[in-house]
């Protein structure tokens, strides 16, 4: 029933699954004449706009990441050896920060 797919949409929604509480609430939109409708276009709305909110924030965190190259700087050990920063793509010309953690 669409009451109960709103109902599974909405618990969804607060467990932080908002895809699968996206899907939910596109099928109960899909019933023609459902009461349910215009609540489920709300809690869509929401989803939907936690959905672009958590794929903003993916991507400040993976913000250079990949592709680090020339002028990437790269933080070494005291022991001379480079740190995960080299492992992610950083080439020759490439700034290396040493520091000391002793």
């Amino acid at each position: 029933s669409t009451k109960a797919r709103l109902r599974r949409g909405k618990a969804l929604l607060e467990l932080g699954r908002e895809e699968e509480a996206q899907q939910e609430l596109q099928r109960v939109l899909e019933v023609d004449g459902a009461p349910e409708i215009p609540e489920a276009k709300r809690v869509l709305a929401c989803a939907q706009k936690k959905l672009r909110e958590h794929a903003a924030q993916d991507r400040e965190k993976l913000k250079g990441l990949f592709g680090a190259g020339p002028g990437t700087a790269v933080e070494t050990t005291d022991n001379g050896t480079a740190g995960a920063g080299a492992a992610a793509g950083a080439g020759p010309g490439t700034t290396v920060e040493t520091t000391d953690n002793g």
